[in-house]
């Protein structure tokens, strides 16, 4: 089973931010497991009960993908956080998503289009294979529809599954939008061109004045 991990880093941000993902995974059954990092890599087993970090991994700021056994017992816990910041805040939690969370259709509700904040789009495909999606916005009597963009991943063709783990990644700067949408809170569709997609993403806001940021993801 795919398991992505949205983002991996650890590094400076805008206005002077410092950035910091702290990511673990934990075994809560009693047998050790075996998990793939990567189809071309070897094994990596984890023990009973023990809890890993995933800094081993590096730096992925367009995520991770893990490949677990398939009904294994096995908790993750992920928060990023800006050090600079740190005595303001503890930080925001970034979901960890495994494939039967992921679909064809992402909704994302309650997104606050405001020039207060800015606000950035982070699509995933957890199969790793570039391909289009199209964004639509709702709010009561006003609908507006953007022009398909493509996730691009390390696989460019339809062939399932894609042996990496890097999932198919882009990103969309929806602060732009405020040109063409009223100020306002808004619903987010972010659909695949195929239906067999699994797709995932959230949206972070960001405080112009205060750096602090809010994650909206699907629920």
């Amino acid at each position: 089973e795919r398991v992505l991990v949205p983002i991996l880093f650890n590094g400076p941000g805008a206005y002077g931010s410092q950035w910091e993902t702290r990511t673990e995974m934990v075994n809560a059954s009693d047998e050790p497991i075996a998990f793939l990092p990567e189809v071309s890599r070897p094994l990596t087993s984890l023990a009973g009960g023990a809890t890993a970090s995933l800094s081993g991994f590096g730096t992925r700021p367009t995520g991770l993908v893990l490949f677990m056994p398939r009904g294994a017992d096995v908790r993750f816990g992920s928060l990023i956080r800006d050090v600079s910041r740190e005595q303001d805040e503890l930080g925001t939690e970034l979901r960890v998503v495994r494939e039967r969370d992921a679909g064809a259709k992402v909704v994302l509700s309650n997104v606050p289009f405001d020039s207060r904040y800015r606000l950035l789009l982070r699509m995933y495909d957890l199969d790793g294979i570039s391909d289009g999606v199209s964004i639509f916005m709702f709010r009561e009597g006003a609908f507006r529809a953007f022009t398909q963009t493509v996730m691009v991943g390390p696989c460019a063709d339809d062939r399932a599954p894609c042996n990496s783990n890097l999932p198919a990644y882009r990103s969309f700067d929806l602060s732009r939008v405020l040109a063409i949408a009223e100020p306002g809170t808004w619903r987010l569709e972010i659909t695949a061109n195929n239906t067999a997609r699994r797709l995932w993403a959230f949206v972070t806001v960001t405080n112009n004045e205060t750096q602090r940021v809010t994650v909206i993801s699907p629920q």
